[in-house]
């Protein structure tokens, strides 16, 4: 039996034509995969990704991208994201004494800017 990579089998959906892309969680290289493929029509997918807050997951994601090894500056990266991550929302959850997720509740919502700001930062809007 061969190994299957998450970049492997977003590659391989993307052939496929889906209307949309849905990730369990990106860890590596397969966050380059799913945001080229959000630039390509592929909007209304989504992915997870574990961060302390919204600002955190969008560096998490610069992170996982540069590990990619695409060759992309990281301003290029920036605005890459910027365009086509429309939101973000953040789950908290709590657990029990045997560390049973005992409930998940909604603890963010932060929207995100098409473009960055003039010093190359990303523009956020929180919801309250």
């Amino acid at each position: 039996i061969k190994d299957v990579s998450f970049r492997e089998l977003v590659k391989v959906a993307l052939r496929l034509n889906p209307d949309r892309i849905i990730l369990g969680e990106v860890r590596g290289a397969e966050a380059f995969d799913l945001l080229r493929a959000l630039n390509t029509w592929h909007s209304g997918s989504f992915t997870t990704i574990h961060a302390n807050n919204p600002e955190d997951s969008l560096y998490a994601l610069e992170t996982l991208i540069l590990m990619a090894e695409s060759g992309m500056p990281l301003l290029a990266i920036k605005k890459l994201i910027a365009r086509n991550i429309n939101f973000i929302l953040q789950i908290e959850k709590t657990f029990d004494s045997k560390l049973n997720v005992v409930t998940r509740k909604l603890s963010g919502l932060v929207f995100l800017k098409s473009s960055l700001s003039r010093d190359g930062e990303y523009r956020l809007e929180e919801v309250n």
